[in-house]
């Protein structure tokens, strides 16, 4: 059964897990949405998964992780909810291939909040 979990502190490591040593893609970490492109580039990898690290511990829930069983499979974010105004309303999707260990990015028009629901 598929299940949904806010990200919190405690399901850092199931973030970390399924985004992986690359940030998801390319060390974005999920953070393009949130800061200007100068700041993303500088500190793209590292630097933005220990910017999403200091979110998640100051209990900004910055997306959701769908769960099969206990294994992370899908994170989405929300980047309606913050960051760059002028981006358009979608979501932003990353999620394990169950055939393989590649993932996968994918951007919807779904609010994330519909699915806690």
């Amino acid at each position: 059964m598929i299940t949904f979990h806010p990200v919190t502190p405690e399901r850092w490591k199931d973030m970390t897990d399924l985004f992986g040593l690359r940030g998801a893609c390319g060390g974005c970490w999920c953070m393009w949405w949130r800061i200007k492109r100068s700041e993303f580039d500088m500190r793209k990898g590292a630097g933005n998964r220990r910017a999403m690290k200091r979110i998640v511990d100051s209990g900004e829930v910055p997306g959701i992780l769908a769960y099969d069983g206990t294994e992370p499979l899908a994170y989405e974010t929300d980047h309606t909810v913050y960051g760059k105004a002028k981006k358009p309303k979608t979501s932003h999707v990353t999620a394990r291939n169950p055939d393989s260990d590649t993932k996968s990015n994918v951007r919807t028009r779904t609010d994330p909040r519909r699915i806690m629901d």
